[in-house]
């Protein structure tokens, strides 16, 4: 997926992409909170898809990242543990 020059990526290679950046993200998140939190694994949607509108419990953290005039934001979520 890194090896493809920009200009010939399709999009499952950008959301694969995406998606990595999540993984690594959510790992190194769970590494330091405190027990007994868990991290699920992180869901990656398109901001058009009428499903990332509707979140599943509070945001508690946000980080937002611009890639070539793109945006990209990174949303915690907070849920209990029957969900």
């Amino acid at each position: 997926m890194y090896s493809v020059p920009p200009q010939l990526a399709r999009v499952h290679q950008i959301q694969g992409a995406v998606s990595e950046l999540a993984f690594l993200m959510a790992a190194g998140l769970a590494a330091v909170l405190p027990q007994p939190c868990h991290v699920s694994p992180p869901l990656v949607r398109a901001a058009c898809d009428a499903e990332a509108q509707q979140l599943d419990g509070p945001v508690r953290a946000e980080a937002r990242l611009e890639c070539d005039g793109e945006p990209l934001a990174l949303l915690l979520v907070e849920r209990s543990a029957g969900d």
